[in-house]
Order: C-alpha cells, then sequence, then structure tokens
C-alpha cells in the first residue's frame, strides 16, 4: 500500500503532467481549427472520427510526458522541482514501507515519523494545484453520474410500448441498418423527446404522445435512433465525457466534446436522407417534436438550455442545405489533411515540455564535491549513519561505515541539476541521488540532496528529503535529515 510519502510524490508530479498536457492539446486545438477550414463540407461521419481521434489524443499526451525525457520543446515549463519526470514516477512506485532498520535508527524515526514528515509537504503548490485537479475531477464525474442516475430512473418508469405499428417499424428498419442487438423501445412519462442510451442493450425512449404520431415521422424518428445504435454512439458519449472529467483543464477536450455530439447527431441526419425522406418534411418532424416538449430538452443525453439552441439550428440548416454530391467531391481534400495533420501531431505528442530547466549540470575534473567526507562522530554515536560518504567523477558516490561488519559498501548514482556560489563564499550543489547500489540497500540516500561546501572545503553539511529540495541548509528543519562531514 502506497505510504504517505508516496501521495505527496503523485499530488507533486500532477501539476507538470497538467501543464504539458495543456500545451499539447493548445497546439492540437490550434491544428484542428486549419484543419476545420479544409473538412468543413466532408460527411459528418467523418467530421466525427476526427473529434473522436482529437480526444483519444488527450489521453496520450500525458503518458508521452512520463516517458519522454524532460525539456524537449522549443518552448518550456521553467521547474526546479522536478529533475526528471521518470525517476520520480519510479520514486511514487516504490514503496517505503522497506526501510531496513539501521536507516531508520539513522534518520531517528520511529513508526509515526514519516507521516509527520510528509505533512509538512503537503501545502506547496504542487500539492494544491494536484488537489485543485482531483476536485475538479470528483466534480464532473459526479455530474456524469447524477445523468446517469437520472436516465436510469426514467427507464425505472418507462413501459414498454404497445403500437404495434411502431413495433413493425422498429424490425424493418433493424433488419435494414443490420443490428443484431435486441433494441428495446419504450415509452415514459418523463421523457420530453427521444433519445437512446445503452451500448449492448440499447434502449429507445420515446415520449408518451409518440403512439398519435403519424407512420413518417414514427420512421424518421426510429431511423435517427436506430443510427446512433448502429454507429455505437451511447459508447463514445460516455467515454469522451469521462475523458472531460479526467481533462476538464484542457479546452480541447470541450470543444471537440461539443463538435462530435454535433457531427453525431448529424450523421444519423444523414442516415435517415439517405434512405429517401426528404429533408423538408424531417426537419418539419424535428421541430414539430422540440416544440411539444416543455421545459429542458433532452436531445440524446445532452440538455439543451437557451444558450445552446444553435446547436439544434445548425441540425436544421444541415438539413436543408444538404448536398452528398459536393460533399463527396472534396473527401480527397480531408485525406490529404490528415496526413499533413499526422506529420504534425506527432511530433507534439512525442515532445515534453515539463521539467525544461532540470537539466543536468556539466560537471568539471575540479568540483569541489568530489573527494571522501569523513565524520567519526557517526560511527560512535549515532551507528545508524554511514560515517564515509566519497563522490566519484564517474557520477557514483559510496557511502560506508568504518567497522568490518558493514560490508560490503552502498554505491549509487548521483545528477546534479545544479550549483552556485552565494556571498560568502559558500558553494552549494543540488543533486539527486539514485539506487540500490551493489550493497543492495534501500537507505535514505534516494531522493534530494542539497549541499553545502565551506570552511575552504573542509567542510560538507548536507540536508536530504525523499520529497524535493530543501530550501536552505537547515540543521533544525523537521523536515529533512541533516549531516555534516569533513574532508579527508
Amino acid at each position: 500500500m502506497l505510504s504517505n510519502m508516496n501521495i505527496s510524490h503523485m499530488f507533486h508530479l500532477v501539476p507538470y503532467l497538467m501543464i504539458s498536457t495543456f500545451i499539447k492539446c493548445m497546439v492540437l486545438l490550434i491544428i484542428a481549427a486549419l484543419m476545420q477550414i479544409y473538412y468543413n463540407k466532408l460527411p459528418s461521419h467523418t467530421k466525427h472520427q476526427f473529434w473522436l481521434v482529437l480526444i483519444v489524443l488527450v489521453i496520450f499526451a500525458p503518458l508521452f510526458s512520463l516517458l519522454i525525457p524532460p525539456g524537449s520543446f522549443p518552448f518550456s515549463v521553467k521547474s526546479t522541482d522536478l529533475p526528471n519526470t521518470v525517476p520520480v514516477l519510479d520514486t511514487v512506485i516504490r514503496s517505503y514501507g522497506e526501510l531496513d532498520n539501521h536507516v531508520q535508527t539513522a534518520l531517528g524515526m520511529d513508526v509515526s515519523a514519516p507521516i509527520r514528515q510528509s505533512t509538512r509537504q503537503l501545502f506547496t503548490w504542487q500539492v494544491v494545484c494536484g488537489m485543485l485537479w482531483l476536485s475538479g475531477l470528483v466534480y464532473f464525474l459526479t455530474r456524469v453520474i447524477i445523468g446517469q442516475f437520472g436516465i436510469n430512473r426514467m427507464r425505472a418508469n418507462a413501459r414498454i410500448i404497445n403500437n404495434r405499428n411502431i413495433m413493425q417499424i422498429r424490425n424493418i428498419v433493424v433488419k435494414e441498418f443490420n443490428i443484431r442487438r435486441n433494441v428495446q423501445v419504450l415509452t415514459s412519462s418523463s421523457c420530453r423527446v427521444p433519445f437512446t442510451y445503452r451500448t449492448f442493450k440499447p434502449v429507445i425512449l420515446l415520449p408518451p404522445g409518440a403512439n398519435s404520431w403519424p407512420e413518417q415521422r414514427i420512421r424518421s424518428v426510429l431511423m435517427h435512433e436506430l443510427a446512433h445504435v448502429m454507429r455505437f454512439d451511447s459508447l463514445t458519449q460516455q467515454f469522451a465525457r469521462v475523458v472531460c472529467a479526467i481533462f476538464w483543464f484542457v479546452p480541447l477536450v470541450w470543444i471537440a466534446y461539443r463538435k462530435m455530439h454535433m457531427e453525431q447527431e448529424k450523421s444519423c441526419d444523414e442516415c435517415v436522407l439517405d434512405r429517401g425522406v426528404e429533408a423538408t418534411h424531417y426537419a418539419r418532424h424535428i421541430l414539430n417534436i422540440v416544440a411539444s416538449a416543455r421545459g429542458r430538452l433532452l436531445l440524446t443525453g445532452i440538455y439543451f438550455s437557451r444558450g445552446k439552441r444553435n446547436m439544434l439550428e445548425k441540425r436544421i440548416l444541415h438539413l436543408l442545405y444538404f448536398d452528398r454530391l459536393g460533399i463527396i467531391s472534396k473527401k480527397w481534400i480531408f485525406i490529404v489533411t490528415i496526413l499533413l495533420g499526422v506529420l504534425l501531431i506527432i511530433p507534439v505528442l512525442a515532445s515534453n515540455p515539463i521539467a525544461a530547466d532540470d537539466k543536468e549540470y556539466i560537471m568539471h575534473d575540479n568540483e569541489e564535491l568530489y573527494g571522501r567526507w569523513v565524520n567519526l562522530d557517526y560511527f560512535s554515536e549515532k551507528r545508524g549513519l554511514f560515517v564515509v560518504l566519497a563522490y566519484n567523477r564517474n557520477g557514483t558516490y559510496e557511502a560506508s561505515f568504518s567497522d568490518g561488519s558493514r560490508k560490503p559498501p552502498y554505491i549509487g548514482d548521483y545528477i546534479v541539476h545544479d550549483k552556485w556560489t552565494d556571498s560568502e563564499g559558500n558553494i552549494f550543489y543540488k543533486y539527486y541521488a539514485t539506487g540500490p547500489g551493489s550493497g543492495g540497500t534501500k537507505m535514505m540516500g534516494e531522493g534530494y540532496w542539497l549541499a553545502r561546501i565551506s570552511d575552504s572545503g573542509k567542510t560538507f553539511e548536507s540536508v536530504f528529503s525523499a520529497i524535493d529540495y530543501a530550501d536552505e541548509i537547515d540543521p533544525e528543519s523537521l523536515k529533512h535529515v541533516y549531516m555534516i562531514y569533513y574532508r579527508q
């Protein structure tokens, strides 16, 4: 089970993934806007697929950010807290519950010590940003669940329609669309307009006045709703809603969802027109159904308030000006545009704009950090702490006890991310140490270090944290482990 430290690491990772995903999706949105100029007269089902693909690409944006090395983007977001996404992800997965006894002694910890240290780290801006994302996720997922409960409540009050004419038309259209799933047609007093829900056991809900509809209207409505069933639109809608809940901070997902839903409706309308229904008659049926409904309109699971009436207007205009020949003649433009779009989209997804400023510091041969540092007091007074630290030029360091019973020494890697000198001549190193090494020991050295070399290079002071870098060398800090060594 993940400890509190692991949870803190997750929250520290969230804001960088949010920034990376937001930047990538804004670039994708610009590409989509440019492509939309060329595919305006393409079939609606093709445009529906285009927006669905964009929603899927949003999911891959953070995944690529976890796998691609950071900083590979022309304009990158500065960060001093995340040296590398992959090591941090590894730290999130690693459990801290298996620390050796001598490490706990070295840290002076009891069972509650890690909780105390992680609690002091919960109120960083990264954690606040992660909590904000989690709050948005819970809010929008709650809306999806509430909407589903509303449909289920409407379903509970529904009854099987007993109109023989409606059932005959349903059977004919089901065979015409080659739908092998069992499709129920129900009527409910709380249903205002026809809509379809469920994917594998689809249900079409009709308002109670459907029994008195003319045969042409019944056929048009059932063809439209069964076209949704044939195209699995209920599944793609639910998928898109969940993606919107997860990536609520990305404008692209909301734009793509709205466009995708609009193209779903237009695609089903085109299916009706393709089967010989006059556009003007079909548009009149839609308007009559909407006019007979009161209150908010539930059209295929989406509520239309007064601010969203333009979607219905676009459907009517699309019906009246629908031109199949003009659409087909421009399909090659879409193919060419898709190919160009792929050439642009792949580099965007493969880039990683997070943590660009955390590039490795280039070490030189005369670094003050190199050499052997010793504190014999740790052997006599604090048996848990390593007595000897040795930093090598090849990027490895050794930590060992001075007695022969503690063998072999711990060997790990370290990566220096920054170095500077203050006004008093003290030299500071900020580095990330990895492991485990040949000693096979999980020790406190796996994490973030801030070191200060003073007294003309003779004294080595450092603070360690498994969460992030310290702001200063503070021996009294409860958040970090303080150590002092002397050059041998």
